[in-house]
């Protein structure tokens, strides 16, 4: 879908902000460096979305998760959840962009793996020792 090296920045600047974050980062294809007419058409956007995701999944970067609850699935699994979940056309996403995270829709909400506990700042050890930043 893009170059490793777009997929690679994208990541980067992605890292420890929730998921709309990453939503705007598909409209970026000039930073990014990834074709613009992905950026301009909403499916392929979705698309671009949820492949980044469940790159973030795969390399270990992150969970997700929906009322405090760890998801079950393979990474592919859970990307899918919101592949499906978004809305059908470009219109009735823009109706609910601005709090669509937060609907019962939304399949979940990106946790991070952090190194530390960041001096217990918004960071949750669940027993396994990791810690986990909630945005």
């Amino acid at each position: 879908m893009i170059s490793k090296a777009s997929l690679d920045k994208i990541i980067t600047c992605f890292l420890y902000q929730d998921l709309e974050h990453l939503w705007f980062k598909t409209e970026r294809w000039d930073f990014y460096d990834f074709p613009q007419t992905i950026s301009e058409d909403y499916h392929q956007r979705v698309q671009l979305f949820c492949y980044v995701l469940e790159h973030i999944l795969n390399d270990n970067l992150a969970v997700l998760a929906k009322n405090g609850v760890f998801l079950v699935g393979s990474p592919t699994e859970q990307a899918n959840l919101f592949q499906k979940a978004f809305p059908a056309d470009e219109a009735t996403w823009d109706e609910h962009s601005a709090y669509w995270w937060f609907l019962d829709e939304c399949p979940g909400s990106i946790v991070w793996y952090i190194e530390d506990d960041n001096g217990g700042v918004l960071t949750t050890p669940v027993g396994d020792g990791r810690f986990y930043y909630w945005p």
